[in-house]
């Protein structure tokens, strides 16, 4: 037979009674059961235990009726009110009381559907992230870091005259979800990276070299599906360039704008994983001694992203 909640909590307060340094010896190091608090992030539902002073815990979940069970140890006073009804992503109620003398108790009641979810231990108590979808934790989380490898193509005929074609691009990626309604989702984005090719100076042939350090920052709208996500966006450049020949040097800055679309594809069987594609067309217009040339231009690239839960590291730190 399975041991229940209620059996570890006895064993822990007996346990507890036993020590010497137990909470019973020393009544200053107990905590308070002190809030319950409930938040909708799209389609997760997030309830944070709130408690004051120093606990551990025990989670267990049990069935007939299925609900979740913590059991908050070195708790001996509740302030919370003993039910609170939520109806909300797979929860009825949550329910709170003082089980035993030095151990407070949380149940999560579950609906007939019941959800996934994610326990975490944050500085202020517990959360706990709800959801009634298994897709739903494969979806990109609140942010997003990723490493991009793309093909640039600036637009400007006298730069391709010198360094040819396309060259690659390489940079890092970091975004951050502000907004979830419904299947939407709307994000800040910045990026930082580098670009640098070797042509010849159309006239004396002399080797010349540039270098760009392009950082962006732009807004996001993504339209959430189970494995595809598709995107667009609008943004904001800030180029740095340098030329560099044997008989010529030159840098400066320019700014810019741009647009882009593409999709985010969800790696099978690593949740957190995905990969970005993507075309952007930018214009940054450089003047440099009464010329001016548009280093912006075609890129068509791939990200590496790496999602987490900025609000779940947030809160732990």
């Amino acid at each position: 037979m399975p041991k229940t909640p209620s059996f570890f909590a006895l064993v822990t307060f007996l346990f507890f009674l036993a020590s010497p340094s137990s909470a019973l010896g020393a009544r200053g190091n107990v905590a308070l059961l002190k809030n319950i608090d409930f938040q909708k992030f799209g389609e997760t539902l997030e309830v944070t235990i709130e408690v004051e002073g120093e606990f551990h815990y025990q989670a267990s979940e049990m069935e007939n009726p299925s609900r979740i069970v913590f059991d908050l140890l070195k708790v001996n006073k509740v302030q919370t009110l003993p039910s609170y009804e939520v109806r909300k992503s797979g929860v009825e109620r949550v329910r709170t009381g003082q089980f035993l003398p030095l151990i407070a108790r949380v149940i999560l009641d579950f609906q007939e559907r019941k959800p996934f979810y994610r326990i975490t231990q944050i500085k202020k108590g517990i959360k706990v992230d709800l959801w009634l979808e298994e897709e739903l934790a494969k979806r990109i989380e609140d942010s997003m870091i990723g490493l991009i490898l793309s093909s640039y193509h600036i637009s400007s005929e006298d730069y391709q005259q010198i360094y040819g074609g396309g060259g690659t691009i390489l940079g890092l990626d970091l975004s951050y979800m502000f907004l979830t309604r419904e299947n939407l989702q709307a994000c800040l984005s910045l990026e930082v990276r580098s670009y640098s090719k070797t042509g010849a100076s159309t006239f004396t042939q002399e080797e010349t070299r540039l270098s760009l350090r392009p950082i962006s920052l732009a807004g996001e709208c993504l339209i959430q599906t189970k494995t595809v996500v598709p995107f667009f966006g609008l943004g904001l450049d800030f180029y740095h360039y340098a030329e560099k020949s044997d008989i010529y040097e030159a840098s400066g800055s320019a700014l810019g704008y741009h647009i882009q679309g593409g999709l985010y594809y969800q790696i099978p069987k690593l949740n957190y994983l995905k990969i970005k594609v993507f075309i952007k067309m930018t214009k940054a217009v450089a003047r440099e001694n009464d010329l001016e040339v548009n280093l912006g231009g075609r890129e068509y690239g791939l990200n590496l992203t790496y999602s987490f839960n900025f609000r779940a590291l947030n809160s732990i730190f």
